[in-house]
């Protein structure tokens, strides 16, 4: 080791080298397991350890390596690759290797790039926060995205080291921290720092948080784009850049408060709300409110009194760039409690004629089975539609209104593609003859298609999925109807549950 040290010290001169590469060359004599040949000095050796060949690797491509060597994929659960995140054990192993690849990897920030922090113990009991610091230091000046979670009467010094890089922080996220500590959290987060926040994440407890001085922090975040908040009890008023937004998920309890901010985020392009019915029946609208960017909604809605529940949503909002669109009722346990959900059809179906570009519709128990057909009159551009309703039979006239028909001057929905009714209540109103009539006018094979003089005035069918509750009731296909199923399948359909 001496010799190594004095090695590196003292660079191999070009003599050196050519003797080792001779020497390689040379025929050994043999010998036993664990020898030294008598042939090879001290010095030589020496030069064999700086000059093998992963210390003639650049220093570049070696931090590269490096990089990859702490971020391998790993097998989870499932035995499915995943991308691990580099441990910072594994990082600081490495600088503990030799002088050169500590140098090597203080001078490789993405060596130290961490998602998240601030660091824990191993076994996330505890802050490190000397740690934090350092990896903060040494991967500038990349971003940082930052994470609080599950944090006490640590979260005050965590964002005090946190807050000295507010400048560099991506993303934050503060969840399930104690109510009590929320409102500091909040104090500590330096406002005109977050020049580069763009994504958001907050689980609050505490509904006056927004009621502190700080509160309007997040307001001076230019590049906030992404923001997920989840406060059931959230009040009205919430101060954040809502008309800069692309992308929001929002849990609250009040639907009033949820369509209010909606309706203010201009340049939406995603929103995500689960919130509740209205205890009222008669609920002010107001007026309709174009967002023009929006492209994704889902609305998840317990229902837990007699009120109005998706019905202002649908009333509301002019969504003209609308591609897919998810609409779920869910009892809100336990029931004890009056209930009622009132007809969403006639909203529904004013809704879908300000959405003409809509490709995926999403129905959960919101209505009925016999209702589908015509609410897929205003769907023009439709290609995908999943229906689920345990309470609502699927049955022959469901089959019969999606059948084409050449002679037919309009046909419902033409560009379905997928039919996914996996988890509906396929009950003993059903027969498969409506079932595989509707298959069969829509789904053509590759040479049936190629031999039309005209294509068919809607598209071929690729995935219907259906769900057949096991019932004594309910008898099974019979063979016929399953042969032809398979034939389907060997063409290119995709079915599935039967």
């Amino acid at each position: 080791m001496s010799s190594v040290k004095a090695l590196r010290r003292d660079e191999p001169s070009d003599t050196d080298v050519l003797d080792l590469q001779a020497m390689s060359l040379e025929p050994k004599s043999p010998t036993r397991r664990g020898d030294v040949p008598l042939d090879i000095s001290p010095r030589h050796e020496a030069l064999a350890s700086i000059l093998s060949p992963i210390e003639l690797l650049p220093d570049e491509l070696l931090g590269e390596i490096m990089v990859l060597a702490v971020k391998r994929p790993t097998l989870n659960l499932i035995t499915v690759l995943v991308k691990r995140e580099a441990s910072a054990v594994d990082v600081m192993s490495l600088c503990e290797v030799c002088y050169r690849w500590r140098q090597i990897a203080l001078r490789t920030p993405q060596l130290w790039i961490r998602h998240f922090l601030p660091l824990t113990t191993r076994d996330s009991r505890q802050l490190s926060l000397t740690g934090t610091a350092m990896f903060f230091e040494r991967s500038a000046p990349f971003p940082i995205h930052a994470r609080l979670h599950s944090l006490g009467k640590a979260l005050a010094p965590a964002l005090n080291v946190l807050s000295r890089v507010a400048h560099r922080w991506k993303s934050l996220a503060i969840e399930s921290v104690a109510a009590e500590f929320e409102a500091a959290a909040l104090a500590q987060i330096p406002a005109g720092r977050l020049d580069g926040l763009a994504e958001l994440r907050l689980t609050l407890l505490n509904p006056e948080i927004f009621q502190c001085p700080n509160s309007g922090v997040f307001q001076s975040a230019p590049r906030l784009r992404d923001l997920t908040i989840s406060m059931w009890d959230a009040p009205h008023t919430v101060p954040m850049p809502w008309a800069q937004l692309t992308q929001l998920s929002l849990k609250c309890g009040s639907p009033q408060a949820c369509l209010d901010i909606l309706v203010q985020c201009h340049n939406i392009v995603s929103a995500k709300v689960h919130t509740k019915q209205w205890a009222e029946v008669d609920v002010s609208i107001g007026a309709t409110v174009s967002l023009k960017h929006l492209e994704l909604l889902e609305i998840d809605m317990q229902i837990c009194s007699s009120g109005d529940h998706l019905s202002p949503f649908l009333q509301r909002l002019h969504l003209p760039s609308l591609k897919s669109l998810s609409l779920a009722l869910a009892l809100a346990l336990p029931v004890d409690y009056e209930w009622f959900v009132s007809w969403l059809t006639p909203a529904l179906t004013l809704f879908l004629t300000r959405s003409k570009e809509l490709e995926n519709l999403e129905l959960s128990h919101c209505i009925f089975a016999y209702d589908i057909p015509e609410v897929l009159w205003f769907t023009p551009s439709l290609t995908r539609l999943q229906f689920v309703d345990d309470d609502s039979v699927v049955d022959d006239d469901f089959f019969d209104a999606l059948r084409y028909s050449e002679s037919d001057s309009t046909h419902l929905a033409p560009k379905l593609e997928t039919l996914d009714l996996m988890h509906m209540n396929v009950g003993v109103e059903l027969g498969e003859f409506s079932l595989g009539q509707m298959i069969r006018s829509r789904w053509w094979s590759d040479d049936e298609l190629l031999a039309m003089a005209a294509p068919p005035g809607v598209v071929r069918l690729k995935c219907v999925k259906m769900g057949r509750w096991i019932d004594d009731d309910l008898p099974p296909f019979t063979q016929g109807f399953n042969e032809t199923l398979r034939v389907y399948r060997s063409q290119g359909l995709d079915i599935r549950g039967f």
